[in-house]
């Protein structure tokens, strides 16, 4: 069975590089497909890279299995508190900020412009004055 070197590299211990660098030294051979992608066999792996992930997972998933065992029994556990206390929280959730009314920033403008012309004025009595 051929691999590209994605999928090889799930199921062999070694990184993507390590792979690549051991294809490009001939450590492990490799041949392209009909779409010009490099594979490799899998009988290859194994004799490089000596038994694959794919039995060492088998019995990982005993392990995982136990996990999901214990996280099913703590959200019944969980569940049923919620039902007795028989109210639920509302989402944690902050309200969006309301944009600045239109009137403000008119406001704003207005003053931006007495000040403006307040020193506007000043400045033409200065000259005047002069």
């Amino acid at each position: 069975m051929k691999l590209s070197i994605a999928a090889a590299v799930k199921i062999i211990p070694v990184s993507e590089s390590t792979l690549r660098r051991d294809l490009k030294s001939g450590k492990v051979s490799s041949m392209t497909d009909k779409q010009d992608r490099t594979v490799v066999d899998v009988a290859e792996l194994e004799r490089v890279y000596g038994a694959l992930e794919s039995n060492e997972s088998q019995k990982n998933g005993t392990d995982t299995d136990k996990i999901v065992v214990l996280l099913e029994e703590r959200i019944s556990e969980l569940k049923s508190q919620l039902e007795k206390s028989g109210t639920r929280k509302p989402a944690l959730r902050t309200p969006a900020r309301k944009r600045e009314k239109p009137r403000n920033r008119d406001r704003i403008t207005k003053t931006r412009l007495f000040q403006f012309s307040t020193r506007h004025a000043i400045r033409k009595t200065h000259e005047n004055a002069l």
